[in-house]
């Protein structure tokens, strides 16, 4: 293991990741620069964006995926603060035009609603809903299964 004191002071030691000659910098008392970079999950594979994560001590890139999903598993009031602290977070201009779009969609949702109380037969049973959703959302699995997903 290799170490070194970072220029804020910081302690820092590189490991060799288990079973690969990849290294990974443990810091203490340090962060690491923010960024983000983008990566590719084998030939011809789409790239996608990597951000850092200091997870015990250890900086990991996560794709959004990743991170979507260790985030998921936190418990409830932990994501509810994490959820005010990201929105908080936000521009006022992005959150301005999430406002306008919600705005939007409840106007939208208004309309349809409209529409199916002065002319119920026009609606779709909910039991044939389900099966279109049902079969698109097999249809995208499977696609995505093909791709290498």
């Amino acid at each position: 293991m290799g170490h070194a004191v970072t220029s804020s002071g910081g302690y820092s030691a590189f490991v060799r990741g288990r079973g690969t000659d990849q290294a990974r910098r443990v810091v203490t008392g340090a962060e690491r620069p923010e960024s983000v970079r983008s990566a590719g999950h084998g030939h011809g594979a789409p790239r996608v964006e990597l951000y850092p994560v200091l997870i015990l001590g250890v900086w990991m890139d996560l794709d959004l995926e990743q991170l979507t999903t260790a985030v998921l598993r936190l418990p409830d009031a932990a994501r509810a603060e994490l959820a005010t602290r990201l929105l908080e977070s936000l521009d006022p201009d992005v959150l301005h035009d999430a406002a306008a779009v919600a705005i939007t969609w409840e106007a939208e949702l208004d309309r349809r609603e409209a529409e199916l109380l002065a002319n119920p037969e026009s609606g779709i049973p909910v039991e044939e809903v389900l099966r279109v959703l049902t079969a698109d959302l097999a249809a995208t699995r499977d696609a995505q299964r093909e791709r290498g997903h």
